[in-house]
């Protein structure tokens, strides 16, 4: 599976998985909730895993499809990750791990790594407000 196709915007995450080639009837119902950044309950609509080529090696990865517009195609949940002993870097945007006797390093691809930065506010201080204790 091309992970270019997991970056695409501008989808739900359910439209997202309409893309892709899987079988239809392997989506599990879910009673699951999540509970977003913001905290409000988002209905998880089904689960499926769905191979995942991650650099020279494919990945059985559980995904939770959500009718939801994110700001982010997909978060990637850890058990994945733990499976190869990963080290996984947001930072440096890269992912580590062991097989057999070589290291595998996969280095983030920056078109695919999506923001939506949000404006923040600014307030200025006066000389009062920093004599305030907390």
């Amino acid at each position: 599976m091309d992970a270019g196709v997991l970056g695409c915007q501008g989808h739900t995450l359910k439209q997202t998985l309409e893309k892709l080639p899987y079988d239809k009837n392997k989506i599990r119902n879910s009673s699951t909730i999540v509970r977003a950044f913001d905290g409000s309950h988002r209905v998880v609509v089904g689960e499926i895993e769905i191979p995942v080529q991650i650099g020279p090696f494919e990945f059985q990865i559980h995904f939770q499809v959500m009718d939801i517009r994110p700001a982010y195609s997909c978060l990637l949940g850890r058990p994945w990750i733990h499976a190869p002993g990963a080290v996984l870097s947001s930072l440096h945007q890269k992912l580590k791990f062991i097989v057999g006797d070589k290291r595998v390093i996969i280095l983030g691809e920056e078109d695919l790594v999506v923001t939506c930065p949000k404006p923040v506010g600014y307030t200025e201080a006066n000389e009062e407000a920093l004599k305030t204790a907390f």
